[in-house]
């Protein structure tokens, strides 16, 4: 089982898009067995992916009361954890076009609550992380319990928070997405900062690099950054990239992942490229 996080320390980087379309192509194109943990306290990846139960109920958040979340999880002790975790686990289930029935894909997600949701938050469980009154290893802990998956992918937000230290501490990969403009661009060393410091807790974790998201080809500056961030990042810097594309907001906003929202879009490419290319340099870290 390989655990993949998506991290980036800008706003608007399309953390979640990235997990959202990345665990569909490994479903997908590759036939793995994907699960992806929500540790963002917005829960949108959450609200995406299980689009359906809130419809099936008619718009509102009540379902995920009868569920436990990632919050339980980091909450439970020990000895009844395994039980939290599996009942936390959820299949994604979503109709592959408008009009068909919700079915399942192989994807799995631990969801989370946002403020709208409950009271108990991922907001109110990192105050606990940080008094010590749970472990920061807790994370370790809940992985252990989740059975048999090819990926695990983890949404971040972009806080440099005990939460956030805690999940590239149980990671084996962080993939960094970076939007072209010039606040992610300065953002660029304190990312590494961050990253040197939780590499020295988990000395397993390895950085897999950048890519450009929501690339707008027309724009000239766009293409300026682009090529000052070439010769920045070399070969830290993914030859995929994404596009801006309205495709990617509507995809979102139907529940369904690109690669089957709409398959020959050029975004939907980006992505299947881009998760081609994690996965070759997954194997060429493996190999050194």
């Amino acid at each position: 089982m390989k655990t993949i996080s998506f991290y980036s320390n800008k706003g608007g980087a399309t953390r979640t898009t990235s997990v959202f379309n990345i665990s569909a192509v490994l479903a997908k194109n590759y036939g793995a067995k994907v699960l992806v943990i929500d540790t963002d306290p917005q829960a949108n990846l959450t609200m995406r992916y299980m689009s359906y139960k809130t419809l099936e109920n008619g718009g509102s958040y009540a379902w995920i009361d009868g569920i436990s979340t990632i919050e339980d999880c980091f909450l439970a002790p020990q000895k009844v954890r395994k039980a939290v975790v599996q009942d936390a686990i959820q299949q994604c289930m979503f109709p592959t076009k408008n009009g068909e029935e919700p079915t399942y894909h192989n994807i799995d997600i631990i969801c989370t609550r946002n403020k709208d949701m409950s009271e108990t938050t991922l907001s109110n469980v990192e105050q606990t992380i940080s008094t010590g009154s749970i472990s920061k290893d807790v994370l370790n802990k809940v992985l252990a319990e989740v059975g048999e998956y090819d990926y695990v992918l983890i949404d971040m937000d972009s806080s440099i928070g005990p939460l956030n230290q805690m999940s590239l501490e149980s990671s084996d990969y962080v993939v960094t997405p970076v939007h072209v403009d010039p606040n992610s661009k300065d953002g660029i060393p304190s990312f590494s900062t961050f990253f040197s410091e939780r590499k020295s807790i988990n000395n397993h974790l390895e950085h897999l690099g950048f890519y450009s998201v929501r690339v707008n080809g027309n724009d000239s500056y766009a293409k300026e950054l682009t090529a000052e961030l070439e010769g920045l990042l070399g070969n830290n810097l993914f030859d995929t990239y994404t596009k801006e594309a309205s495709q990617a907001n509507w995809s979102l906003d139907n529940g369904i992942p690109l690669c089957w929202y709409e398959p020959g879009c050029q975004i939907a490419k980006n992505y299947v490229a881009l998760t081609k290319e994690i996965l070759y340099r997954i194997e060429q870290k493996e190999e050194n």
